[in-house]
Order: C-alpha cells, then structure tokens, then sequence
C-alpha cells in the first residue's frame, strides 16, 4: 500500500471509530456514509480503476467538462453568482458514479455483486440521501428507528469488508452486528 493511500485508510479508520462515540445514531450514520463514500472514492482513485474503462469516453467527458467550465467562466463577470456556481457544479463534475465506482471495487477485490454488495450499496444510498439531503426527523416510527440501526450496522460493514480486501484479508467475517451470518471475504 502506497504512503498515501495507508495515510488515508489511517484517517478513514480513525474517523470511523470515533464516528460512534456516544452520539446520536442519526449523526453516527451520516458519519458512516461520509466514510463509506469517501472509502470507495478513495480505493477507486488509488488503485487506479479508472484506466480500466472506456478510455475514450472518459477523456471526452474530461475535455467537454474543461471546455465548457471555460466557457461559462468567461462569462461570469458579465452574468454574475448563477454562473459561478453553475461553472464549480461543471468544473467538480465527475464522469463516474458513485455505483460505477463501488461495482470497479468489489470487481478489484474479486466480490460478487450480487450476494449483498447490491445490497450494501442500496442500503448506503437509501440511508444517505434522505439524511444528507433533508427529512423530517419530527416524527420517526419505531420500525423506522430500527431500520435506521440495521442500515448503521450494514454499512460499518461494508467498510470492514472493503479494508479487509485492502488488507489481503481472505476469509469469513460477520458483515453486520445486529445480523446473524458470516460471509466470505
């Protein structure tokens, strides 16, 4: 493991314990979603799993978005706030998801898709996005409070098992503390 890629997984884990240190599950959760993101972001940046697809069409996304960032900077000045925020929009656009980088991962660590990482990926997405994007947090049901738990616990997992993979880890582990079962790594 390269110097900065071992740095970042030293952050990661750091950040990934304390995540849960007696605080609200709703907060340990978006913690845990940050890291998972960042996590999958990071391996796909580092091991270089980019240059494992369509070039072509990677270094054209790449060229349109440094073209058209020019262009709608060129205009700022005469436009104003709306075209300096639409031009950092185009300028951190990035050619692949969050999914088409997840799936380049699991392929990297030679997981199947499909025995639960569609799953911890769904999970991930469902838990994230009313959290970080907005929800009514006024009047959660006791189910949803569970829901919420379990989503917590499956996605902690999902980042053991990806740093397990980093690690040259190969085995079973247990991907959830609130669900019984072991899998393969």
């Amino acid at each position: 493991m390269n110097s900065t890629l071992s740095k970042e997984v030293s952050i990661i884990l750091f950040l990934f314990r304390e995540a849960d240190e007696g605080v609200h599950s709703e907060i340990t959760t978006i913690a845990l979603c940050t890291l998972f993101e960042n996590l999958v972001r990071l391996l796909f940046a580092e091991l270089k799993l980019n240059e494992k697809c369509d070039n072509i069409e990677y270094k054209s996304f790449e060229v349109a978005k440094i073209e058209i960032a020019d262009q709608i900077n060129r205009q700022i000045a005469d436009n104003g706030e709306g075209f300096r925020r639409l031009h950092n929009i185009v300028k951190t656009a990035q050619f692949f998801s969050m999914e088409q980088m997840f799936h380049a991962v699991i392929n990297h660590f030679e997981l199947k898709w499909q025995d639960d990482m569609d799953k911890i990926f769904k999970t991930w997405k469902r838990a994230r996005n009313p959290l970080v994007h907005g929800k009514t947090r006024a009047e959660i049901s006791e189910d949803e409070h569970k829901a919420s738990v379990l989503d917590e616990s499956r996605i902690a997992g999902a980042i053991n098992i990806l740093l397990l993979k980093l690690f040259g880890y190969s085995g079973h582990m247990r991907y959830s503390t609130f669900e019984d079962g072991y899998r393969q790594v």
